[in-house]
């Protein structure tokens, strides 16, 4: 409805991934993404992963309506909860496509800190660009002044969808709430991951920061 192209990439019987592509007017082949996992484990899945995909479907309403110099994706990727088997798939394409990447930022669950703190991790690895895309995570907490307090982890966690992008050699990050921090939704992988127990004003925040990140890459 974005008068985006977009695509459903079917990879097996019970896996597909729904992506959407707004073309750079400078150059429509180096690329970024913004990603998240659409499945979940449970019924209830507010925090993981519906609060990324809201952040990914508000990313390209919103950079819809304008030109970007390079092209961004918007991925939504199937089957994370099993083995990263969506975001595995593409990745695997990609290199095997010799597709020019940017950086891929992955969104994995930006709805909850119980303390008001704006803690978030930011998962990274020395892979291609990742330390520098992780460093402009940073950089844009500062520059828009967000009430955010982020820690790099560096090498970070492997158990979500940028880690397929690391082993086949592209700059990727995640971004998410402080899973290694200290503040981790308790109601995880749960049929309480309601969205009444979020934080608002924090997922608002996370999700601002991961816009500007995409469209600064862009």
């Amino acid at each position: 409805s974005y008068g985006l192209d977009t695509f459903e990439q079917i990879y097996s019987q019970s896996g597909k991934n729904i992506y959407a592509r707004q073309a750079g007017t400078l150059d429509e082949n180096p690329y970024s993404i913004i990603c998240a996992h659409y499945d979940a484990v449970t019924y209830y899945c507010a925090d993981d992963n519906a609060s990324s995909v809201a952040a990914v479907l508000e990313a390209a309403r919103l950079l819809s309506r304008y030109q970007s110099d390079y092209t961004i994706v918007y991925a939504l990727w199937d089957q994370e909860e099993i083995d990263l088997n969506g975001s595995r798939y593409y990745a695997n394409q990609a290199a095997a496509n010799d597709h020019d990447i940017r950086g891929v930022l992955n969104l994995e669950m930006l709805g909850w800190d119980s303390n008001n703190y704006g803690l978030f991790d930011i998962h990274t690895k020395n892979v291609a660009n990742s330390v520098a895309l992780a460093n402009l995570l940073v950089h844009l907490v500062s520059v828009y002044d967000f009430p955010l307090d982020p820690t790099v982890y560096n090498p970070g966690s492997p158990d979500s969808d940028h880690s397929p992008f690391w082993q086949k050699g592209f700059g990727a990050i995640c971004q998410s709430q402080a899973y290694w921090g200290g503040d981790f939704n308790p109601y995880y992988h749960s049929s309480q991951d309601r969205i009444n127990k979020f934080n608002l004003t924090f997922f608002l925040q996370m999700s601002k920061l991961s816009i500007a990140a995409i469209a600064t890459l862009s």
